[in-house]
C-alpha cells in the first residue's frame, strides 16, 4: 500500500514472508520508499542486504531472523549509520560471515564491537573485524 509505506509517520517495519524468502530487488524497492524508517525487522531468508543507498539515513536498528536470514553472507560493511546504536543480534547466527568492516561510526560504537564490548558476543566468530575512521558526531 504505497500511501502507508511512503508515510512520514512510518518509523518501524517488520517484513515476514510465509514462504521464507524475499527477492533483494523487491526489498530494495520497498526500503527506498520508506524514507523515515528507523527500525527494520527481517524474518525472511535473503541472499544479501540491499546497498546502503537504499536504506534510510534514519535507520537505527536492524533485526535479522535468528537463523538462516542470510545463509551465504560473507562480508558486511557498516558505514556512517548515525543512529545505529548496536549490532544486530542475528549476526551471531551467520556462520559464513568472514569480514565485518565498520567505518565512520562513533567511537562509542567501536567500543561496543571490540573484544570485551557488549556487542562483541555477536561477532566473536568473525575472523576479520576492521574498525576505521571513527567520528565524534
Amino acid at each position: 500500500n504505497p500511501p502507508i509505506i511512503q508515510s512520514k509517520y512510518l518509523h518501524s517495519l517488520s517484513i515476514i514472508n510465509e514462504e521464507g524468502i524475499i527477492d533483494p530487488r523487491h526489498l530494495a524497492h520497498l526500503l527506498l520508499s520508506c524514507e523515515n524508517i528507523s527500525k527494520l525487522s527481517l524474518d525472511v531468508k535473503i541472499r544479501r542486504l540491499p546497498e546502503y543507498h537504499y536504506l534510510s539515513s534514519n535507520l537505527a536498528y536492524i533485526k535479522l531472523r535468528s537463523e538462516g536470514a542470510m545463509p551465504c553472507l560473507r562480508r558486511l560493511e557498516i558505514e556512517n549509520c548515525r543512529h545505529l546504536k548496536k549490532l544486530p543480534d542475528g549476526l551471531r547466527f551467520i556462520a559464513t560471515l568472514q569480514e565485518l568492516k565498520i567505518k565512520k561510526m562513533p567511537k562509542t560504537f567501536k567500543d561496543k564491537v571490540e573484544e570485551g564490548g557488549e556487542d562483541f558476543c555477536n561477532v566473536r566468530h568473525v575472523p576479520f573485524i576492521i574498525l576505521q575512521d571513527f567520528v565524534w558526531w
